[in-house]
């Protein structure tokens, strides 16, 4: 038996738009759980990044920041744990707003162990299909980190060292300082 989601008023929808942490898919707000050892992931991924960024034309949002940016269903938003947005890129819209109509330059999503694989693959399926150019997929669990390019992906593990050349050339990180 196939269950239709409810509709949900404007206001419900405006609400989700600012609250951390849920998602509008397929006409409904999704939660996105996030254990204790994901958020200090996630934490600790937001300072290395802060830190890479402070003398550059690139900032790091958080997962309050929605991107309203799909082709096949304009009310989907979704929120990357993290992401990186060039900062002239920003200029160009209403800080005030209550989403961003475009795909950031790096989407970064901290894989719970509550999460469905097969969630998180639509999830970078979806991405993709709408102008997500780098999508990295960082699994505490396994001490990991998979990136995905429109045409690869590659998967580094703790003693290997991840950059960003086109977005942050100076970037340089070691997979296990993320879970250090």
């Amino acid at each position: 038996m196939i269950t239709r989601a409810k509709p949900i008023d404007a206001k419900a929808y405006n609400d989700a738009l600012h609250e951390p942490g849920v998602e509008f898919v397929d006409g409904e707000i999704r939660e996105k759980e996030m254990s204790i050892g994901n958020a200090r992931t996630t934490a600790k991924l937001a300072r290395v990044l802060g830190n890479a960024v402070q003398r550059t034309h690139v900032e790091v949002l958080s997962n309050e920041a929605a991107y309203r940016c799909f082709k096949d269903d304009p009310m989907r938003f979704r929120k990357p744990d993290l992401s990186l947005v060039r900062s002239s890129s920003l200029t160009q819209i209403d800080a005030d707003d209550g989403f961003v109509p475009f795909a950031p330059d790096l989407a970064i999503e901290v894989v719970s162990p509550n999460d469905l694989a097969y969630e998180v693959d639509r999830k970078v399926a979806d991405y993709q299909t709408n102008g997500f150019a780098l999508v990295w997929l960082v699994y505490p669990s396994s001490k990991s980190v998979v990136e995905y390019t429109p045409t690869s992906s590659k998967t580094f593990k703790t003693a290997d060292e991840l950059t960003l050349p086109e977005l942050l050339p100076e970037f340089r990180c070691k997979v296990s300082e993320l879970f250090e």
